[in-house]
């Protein structure tokens, strides 16, 4: 349980085995709101974007093709932003903050580097780990050869 403000008041944000989102109870009168998660949620985003009304898009209890592993809370709130430019940000209301921005330039980069440096157009996990094995000890001989061919070729001059 953590105590949270939202809309000038005190709250309760309980985490219950077997639901998704946390109870939100009213520190001062004890009632239940069962869309105060989201309110939060959209409080957070609106703060770090400076948007008047982020538009909510998801709730993820995933990780998928933006939002990955590598950012670690689950569940998160994706908010969209109206401003010309695609961005997006993940909101965790069990952390009170955003835990990813992006917009379409940024995500462009980074499916880029998903694609030349993790290989993410191999769709499966095992065949891609193993031609990323095959791949980096292919380039340890080729800096191995190199090696030796330069202490080889060193010497005689």
């Amino acid at each position: 349980a953590s105590l949270r403000p939202l809309d000038g008041r005190t709250w309760w944000q309980v985490l219950c085995v077997g639901r998704d989102e946390p109870l939100w109870i009213d520190a001062a009168s004890g009632t239940v709101d069962a869309e105060a998660d989201e309110r939060y949620a959209r409080a957070i985003a609106a703060k770090a974007t400076g948007a008047e009304k982020p538009v909510f898009s998801a709730y993820l209890t995933a990780f998928d093709q933006e939002y990955i592993a590598i950012f670690r809370i689950l569940p998160v709130y994706r908010f969209d932003v109206a401003d010309g430019q695609g961005t997006r940000v993940y909101v965790s209301t069990m952390t009170g903050s955003v835990t990813r921005a992006t917009d379409d330039r940024r995500q462009f980069e980074a499916d880029l580097f998903s694609l030349a440096h993790k290989w993410n157009f191999i769709p499966w996990r095992p065949v891609r780990d193993w031609a990323l094995m095959l791949a980096m000890a292919s380039l340890i001989v080729l800096a191995m050869a190199g090696i030796i061919l330069f202490w080889r070729t060193a010497r005689r001059t």
